[in-house]
C-alpha cells in the first residue's frame, strides 16, 4: 500500500463518536437527487417501483444465482438463467405498485426474458476466476475534516482481475464507467479487505437499444486521485444528509423520468 493510501482509511475497527453506518446505495441516490432520497427514506410511500428498474433486478437476481453456481463450480443452463429472472420479475411485480398499465407491466416480462438472455450469452461467460459475489463489505473511513464513518457496499463480483458491477437498462458510455463513484467506493472496500487497490474495476453493462437487448464490459481503473476526491465527495454528502439539504436532481438528467424514477409522478420538483 502507498503512503498516500495509507491517509486514507483506517482498517475496520468498532468504537464511538461516528455516525451510523453509509452505504454506497444510500449515499449514491442522495447525490443523484436528495428528493428521491428522502423519498425511500419514508415508509408511508410504499413499495414503488418502474418496469425498467425491476427489469434490472431481476437480472442482477439471475446473475447473483448464476456466480453462486460458478462458485460451486457448476454452470448455470441459460433456460436456468432465464427462468430465475422471469420468476423475480413476477414476484416483484406482485409486491410493488407501479403507475404503468397491466398491459405494460406484462410486456415487461418478455422484455426481462430477453435481458436474461443478452447476460447469459455476453456477460456470464466473462465472469471467470470468481472470488466471491455480492459479499458485503464495511470499512472504516476517515474523512478529510478527520471524522470517522462507517462506509458498507456490495459489489456484485470479485474475480483475479478485480472488481465488477452489473447494470442493466440503460447502455452505459465509459466516460460514466471511469467516473462511477460507485466503483471508486467499491475499490476503497476492496483495498481495506486486501491490502492494495483491485487490479481493474469495470461495469458489466446488459443495456437495451435499436428494440434489441445486448451487453459490453467497459474496463476502468482507480488512482489515488479519485480515491481522494471521493471521499471530499463523502463528506459533502454526510453533511448535507445530516443538515437536511434535500436538493432535486440536476436539471435535465437522464434519471430523473418516469422511466428511472419510481417517484417521478409524485415529485414537487416535476410539478405533481
Amino acid at each position: 500500500m502507498s503512503g498516500t493510501s495509507n491517509t486514507l482509511m483506517t482498517r475496520q475497527e468498532r468504537g464511538t463518536g461516528v455516525i451510523p453506518e453509509l452505504s454506497q446505495t444510500l449515499v449514491e441516490e442522495y447525490l443523484r437527487c436528495g428528493l428521491r432520497w428522502q423519498f425511500r427514506q419514508d415508509p408511508h410511500h410504499g413499495r414503488y417501483s418502474t418496469i425498467p428498474i425491476t427489469i434490472g433486478v431481476s437480472v442482477d437476481r439471475a446473475s447473483h444465482e448464476d456466480c453462486q453456481a460458478k462458485l460451486r463450480e457448476q454452470q448455470l443452463p441459460l433456460q436456468d438463467i432465464v427462468d430465475l429472472a422471469v420468476t423475480e420479475y413476477g414476484n416483484q411485480a406482485a409486491a410493488n405498485e407501479y403507475t404503468e398499465s397491466r398491459w405494460e407491466i406484462g410486456r415487461g416480462k418478455d422484455s426481462t426474458v430477453a435481458a436474461a438472455v443478452a447476460y447469459a450469452t455476453h456477460t456470464s461467460p466473462l465472469i471467470e476466476r470468481l472470488h466471491c459475489s455480492q459479499k458485503r463489505r464495511t470499512v472504516r473511513l476517515v474523512l478529510p475534516s478527520g471524522r470517522e464513518v462507517d462506509f458498507a457496499g456490495t459489489p456484485d463480483y470479485e474475480t483475479e482481475d478485480g472488481l465488477g458491477d452489473l447494470k442493466c437498462g440503460k447502455k452505459w458510455q465509459r466516460y460514466r464507467a471511469v467516473q462511477s463513484r460507485q466503483l471508486t467506493a467499491y475499490g476503497l472496500l476492496y483495498l481495506n479487505e486486501h491490502g492494495h487497490w483491485p487490479a481493474h474495476v469495470w461495469i458489466d453493462n446488459v443495456f437495451h437499444e435499436r428494440n434489441r437487448w445486448s451487453a459490453q464490459r467497459i474496463w476502468a481503473t482507480r488512482s489515488d486521485a479519485d480515491y481522494r476526491a471521493f471521499l471530499h465527495i463523502l463528506e459533502r454528502a454526510v453533511d448535507g444528509m445530516e443538515q437536511g439539504v434535500i436538493l432535486p436532481a440536476p436539471e435535465a438528467a437522464w434519471y430523473c423520468s418516469p422511466k428511472w424514477c419510481p417517484f417521478y409522478r409524485r415529485c414537487p420538483a416535476v410539478g405533481v
